[in-house]
């Protein structure tokens, strides 16, 4: 493990967010710079993958199975 004490470790982040910051780069995630199309950005992201097929034909099976177990239960009642 490195010998570096906290000071200087601190010290090092100061001078990267410096830096950072000194190239305009905008805060990601922040109040006062929100993403307002994340959303759009997100949705439709896996539309293509095959693994993302295989999680909507599972949950629509519990889902299935749910409404099933409901309807049973609700009409031996």
């Amino acid at each position: 493990m490195s010998a570096t004490t906290l000071e200087q470790r601190v010290a090092a982040l100061e001078r990267d967010v410096s830096e950072l910051k000194s190239k305009g780069q905008p805060q990601l995630f922040s109040k006062a710079n929100p993403n307002p199309s994340w959303v759009e950005e997100v949705a439709g992201s896996m539309k293509d993958s095959p693994e993302f097929d295989e999680v909507c034909k599972i949950m629509r099976e519990m889902r299935e199975t749910e409404l099933s177990d409901f309807d049973s239960n609700n009409s031996a009642k």
